[in-house]
């Protein structure tokens, strides 16, 4: 059993931010919060960096959600931010429509 399979049944698959509802595939799977700086593994997993680099640090250069030996190679993932970057702009526009 992976050690990040506790935390994942334990999380919410969605968050909520300030009254606005977060697409699971924008949060951590490693804290449960908003990815900032999204990186992905070998894997193909996504993960906020610095949540990545803390789990390195502490269990090695193994993948939290499938447990499998990786290189240490992380890439930024450009489409997540992209992601990130269009729900921010949509949920601006929305606190925008509610206060009129």
């Amino acid at each position: 059993m992976v050690a990040i399979d506790k935390l994942r049944h334990e999380m919410p698959k969605e968050v909520v931010s300030e009254g606005c509802h977060i697409p699971g595939y924008l949060v951590c799977p490693l804290s449960g919060e908003l990815m900032v700086d999204p990186v992905t593994v070998a894997t193909g997993k996504t993960f906020e960096r610095c949540f990545l680099k803390i789990w390195f640090e502490k269990n090695g250069h193994i993948c939290p959600l499938t447990g499998e030996l990786i290189s240490g190679t992380i890439l930024p993932n450009e489409r997540v931010r992209g992601y990130l970057q269009e729900w921010e702009e949509s949920k601006v526009e929305l606190l925008r429509k509610c206060k009129k």
